[in-house]
Parts: structure tokens; C-alpha cells; sequence
């Protein structure tokens, strides 16, 4: 996807959606464990606003964009 939305090769090209759904388990564990995790909530949190809002197929430079 990253080469087709017309993104440099060398940028990380890791998407949105991947990225939710590897900090959301990072969450997810802390909370198990009893661990307070904020910035990694709120982490979570904006990238799956992203999401719903149908960028989650993009990279995660995008986030940096206005």
C-alpha cells in the first residue's frame, strides 16, 4: 500500500491499522497485569480514531501530516 499511495520506499511502512492492533495488546497485557500504561492508552486511542475514520491502511507517517 505504501508504494501505491505514493510513499518513499525508505520511510517505515508499517500501517495504521497494524500498529492499533499491536499497541491495543500491548494495553490489553498492562491492564492484565495491573500496569498504568497512559501514554500507550492514549496511543491506542488515536490510532484507532484513525481507523474508524478509514485510514487505517495508510502508514504511520501519515499521522504526522495536518
Amino acid at each position: 500500500m505504501a508504494f501505491l499511495s505514493g510513499e518513499k520506499p525508505d520511510v517505515l511502512a508499517i500501517s495504521i491499522v497494524n500498529s492499533a492492533k499491536d499497541i491495543n495488546c500491548a494495553v490489553r497485557l498492562a491492564g492484565e497485569s495491573a500496569v498504568s500504561v497512559p501514554v500507550l492508552a492514549a496511543a491506542a486511542h488515536k490510532l484507532n480514531v484513525e481507523v474508524i475514520a478509514g485510514k487505517g491502511e495508510l502508514t504511520l507517517p501519515h499521522l504526522s501530516r495536518p
